[in-house]
Protein backbone atom coordinates (compact mmCIF):
# COMPACT_ATOMS: atom_id res chain seq x y z
CA UNK A 1 0.00 0.00 0.00
CA UNK A 2 1.38 4.01 -0.74
CA UNK A 3 3.71 4.96 -3.89
CA UNK A 4 6.61 4.05 -4.84
CA UNK A 5 8.92 5.57 -7.35
CA UNK A 6 10.34 3.51 -10.31
CA UNK A 7 13.41 5.22 -12.07
CA UNK A 8 12.64 5.47 -16.13
CA UNK A 9 15.51 7.66 -16.99
CA UNK A 10 15.48 6.42 -20.71
CA UNK A 11 12.89 9.00 -21.58
CA UNK A 12 14.89 11.96 -19.26
CA UNK A 13 17.50 12.23 -17.31
CA UNK A 14 15.31 11.63 -13.89
CA UNK A 15 12.32 10.72 -15.31
CA UNK A 16 10.25 8.89 -12.77
CA UNK A 17 6.82 6.71 -12.98
CA UNK A 18 5.20 6.27 -9.97
CA UNK A 19 2.97 2.93 -8.61
CA UNK A 20 0.32 3.64 -6.40
CA UNK A 21 -1.50 0.53 -4.64
CA UNK A 22 -4.19 0.48 -2.26
CA UNK A 23 -6.72 -2.11 -1.24
CA UNK A 24 -5.55 -4.27 -3.65
CA UNK A 25 -5.76 -2.31 -6.61
CA UNK A 26 -2.75 -0.46 -8.50
CA UNK A 27 -2.29 2.04 -10.80
CA UNK A 28 0.74 2.59 -12.78
CA UNK A 29 1.55 6.37 -13.60
CA UNK A 30 4.75 5.74 -16.37
CA UNK A 31 4.59 9.39 -18.23
CA UNK A 32 6.27 9.67 -21.08
CA UNK A 33 7.82 6.12 -21.52
CA UNK A 34 5.33 5.43 -24.85
CA UNK A 35 5.43 8.44 -27.26
CA UNK A 36 2.41 5.98 -29.72
CA UNK A 37 1.05 2.99 -28.33
CA UNK A 38 -0.19 1.25 -31.53
CA UNK A 39 3.65 1.23 -32.47
CA UNK A 40 5.99 1.05 -28.76
CA UNK A 41 3.39 -1.63 -27.40
CA UNK A 42 4.20 -3.93 -29.84
CA UNK A 43 7.41 -2.91 -30.38
CA UNK A 44 9.36 -1.31 -27.46
CA UNK A 45 12.21 -1.16 -29.23
CA UNK A 46 11.28 1.51 -31.45
CA UNK A 47 12.29 5.07 -29.47
CA UNK A 48 11.73 8.32 -30.23
CA UNK A 49 14.11 11.65 -30.60
CA UNK A 50 12.68 12.69 -27.39
CA UNK A 51 14.29 10.15 -26.24
CA UNK A 52 17.84 10.67 -24.05
CA UNK A 53 19.13 7.48 -24.35
CA UNK A 54 17.51 5.20 -26.81
CA UNK A 55 18.91 2.20 -25.33
CA UNK A 56 18.33 2.85 -22.19
CA UNK A 57 14.57 4.11 -23.18
CA UNK A 58 13.72 0.37 -24.71
CA UNK A 59 14.99 -1.24 -21.71
CA UNK A 60 13.04 0.68 -19.69
CA UNK A 61 9.61 0.16 -21.42
CA UNK A 62 10.63 -3.90 -22.19
CA UNK A 63 10.84 -3.56 -18.36
CA UNK A 64 7.60 -2.31 -17.15
CA UNK A 65 5.61 -3.42 -20.11
CA UNK A 66 7.23 -6.94 -18.54
CA UNK A 67 6.22 -6.21 -15.56
CA UNK A 68 2.54 -5.03 -16.56
CA UNK A 69 2.15 -8.16 -17.69
CA UNK A 70 3.12 -10.03 -14.68
CA UNK A 71 1.75 -8.33 -12.61
CA UNK A 72 -1.66 -8.29 -14.56
CA UNK A 73 -2.24 -4.55 -14.34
Amino acid sequence: MGIRAIPLPGHTPGHTSYAIESRGQKLLVWGDVVHVAAIQFPDPSVTVEYDNDENQAEADRERIFSDAAKSGY
